[in-house]
């Protein structure tokens, strides 16, 4: 009886041990899920991503292209302006700078030489500014080749171009006017010279050497 006894104890204390440890292990188990997050104890509702479109504007200028290009005009001179000559300019390459003619130019400065020097100051006249070239005597067909006629330097005037108006050398009209023009290369406006009119037909005389 006694011996019966003594496993009854033992077997309900080894049943009492296994309850406390399960209840242990099973209170150990929860709380490890709760503080990792893995249970919660009121379901949170995910929120549900929306779609919001932006807008985007563009600041760049759309370009359009044109089938006839825009041409630039000069700007308009109301009044006129002083300019320097510098280095390398010709009456050419500053009246296309300025868009004046160079007659106009040498004109409305009163110039009695073509030739340019570096510093010098040329006034460019207004855009209304019209020249008026001086009227020229037509020359008459029948005068024989060789004949001088009388011409006078007006702007612009270059000997080449003069002698192939002229139908003449530029060495003959050279030698008729040496006092007037003693450097052909610098030629003044408003002297009159001497021409010798279709000079090209008549045949240089050689002097016979002794």
């Amino acid at each position: 009886m006694t011996y019966q006894r003594k496993r009854a104890v033992i077997f309900w204390r080894v049943v009492i041990v296994v309850i406390i440890l399960a209840i242990v292990g099973g209170t150990g188990f929860v709380l490890v899920q709760f503080s990792s997050g893995s249970w919660a104890l009121f379901a949170t509702q995910t929120p549900t991503s929306t779609f919001t479109p932006t807008v985007v504007i563009s600041t760049a200028t759309r370009f359009v292209p044109s089938d006839t290009p825009t041409p630039t005009l000069p700007p308009t001179r109301g009044a006129p302006i002083t300019y320097t000559v510098v280095s390398g300019d010709t009456f050419t390459s500053i009246g296309q700078k300025f868009s004046v003619d160079v007659e106009a130019l040498i004109a409305y400065n009163k110039l009695t030489s073509t030739t340019l020097s570096i510093g010098q100051q040329l006034v460019i006249p207004p855009s209304d500014f019209v020249f008026v070239p001086p009227t020229t005597t037509p020359i008459p067909t029948n005068l024989r080749p060789g004949t001088y006629i009388s011409y006078t330097i007006k702007a612009g005037d270059i000997l080449g171009v003069i002698a192939e108006k002229f139908n003449s050398r530029s060495i003959d009209i050279i030698n008729a006017n040496k006092q007037v023009l003693p450097d052909p290369n610098n030629i003044p406006v408003g002297v009159t010279i001497r021409i010798p009119y279709n000079s090209i037909l008549v045949t240089p005389t050689r002097t016979p050497r002794p």
